[in-house]
């Protein structure tokens, strides 16, 4: 048994950190709206590619995180971190294009309330990678999730002006899915490094998987576009003998 003053001790203790979890759980949920709207509106204003958004925000991202790092100290690493920078940056590079395709072809509140079914589908993969078990309060947290996402979507006017409606909310469950999955290598990847170079080297990952894509798609245009020129010319020439 835990003497008066310990107990107290402990409380005050709990309550501190469960206030400090509030508090970067607050700040990453409103920076990761914030981050959703902005790709919004890069999708509406711009004429850029998904792809090409995906790249410059995650390749500049990384860049960022490497010089925190360089000055925070470049941590040791082992085979697991690789393995999981892998994994995630590998599953994320197909989960960033994929929610910009979401935000085309839906509403934004309600695709991005999709993605907030993340957790619900992290009771299953969590205990699966990591092995761990939800709590009483993280069960009821989970459930006042699909009771609020349920909400949304019934709750949320009239939809006939978005005729894919439906398939954004799917793509945006789908999506849900793959982050819940990523969340558990992130946090493999942060025990065996620290937060700054991992989360460095996984948007390094994301970029260079779109660049790569990028630069396959210029080539193969660059390639059509000499195949179209060299035709051309082709027709010309038959029509400049025929002419003899």
């Amino acid at each position: 048994m835990l003497d008066p003053k310990t107990r107290k001790n402990c409380f005050i203790g709990y309550h501190i950190i469960m206030s400090i979890w509030f508090l970067f759980a607050s700040g990453t949920a409103i920076f990761n709206s914030l981050d959703q709207v902005i790709q919004k509106l890069a999708i509406l204003k711009t004429n850029y590619q998904k792809t090409t958004i995906v790249f410059i925000s995650t390749a500049s991202a990384s860049v960022m995180l490497f010089i925190f790092s360089f000055f925070n100290g470049i941590p040791s690493v082992d085979k697991q971190f690789w393995l999981a920078v892998l994994a995630t940056g590998l599953l994320n590079a197909l989960a960033y294009p994929l929610i910009l395709r979401d935000y085309q072809l839906g509403e934004f509140s309600s695709v991005y309330s999709m993605t907030l079914l993340t957790p619900v589908f992290l009771f299953g993969t969590s205990f699966l990678t990591l092995g761990e078990k939800p709590t009483i309060f993280g069960t009821a947290g989970v459930l006042l999730t699909i009771l609020g996402v349920w909400l949304i979507i019934t709750h949320n006017g009239d939809h006939k002006n978005i005729p894919s409606y439906s398939k954004g909310n799917l793509l945006g469950v789908l999506v849900a899915f793959i982050w819940s999955i990523t969340a558990n290598f992130d946090k493999i990847a942060v025990i065996h490094s620290d937060r700054f170079f991992a989360t460095a080297v996984v948007f390094g990952i994301i970029s260079s998987g779109q660049l790569i894509y990028l630069l396959s798609n210029h080539l193969r245009s660059i390639k059509n576009n000499f195949r179209t020129v060299l035709d051309k010319k082709i027709v010309d020439i038959k029509d400049f003998v025929l002419r003899e």
